[in-house]
């Protein structure tokens, strides 16, 4: 409901740009991890952890 998303979106916050931007792009963009990897200059195993 309501307070899942709200919490979602607050958590969302608290992350560190970066890490926040690869999330986004990864799981609600569905991007592939070497198009993330090529965007933020790092690897395909970095993406995979952050």
């Amino acid at each position: 409901g309501h307070a899942e998303i709200r919490r979602l979106l607050e958590a969302l916050c608290e992350l560190p740009a970066r890490r926040r931007q690869i999330l986004i792009a990864s799981r609600l963009e569905e991007t592939p991890h070497a198009e993330i990897s090529r965007r933020f200059g790092i690897s395909t195993r970095t993406v995979e952890k952050e």
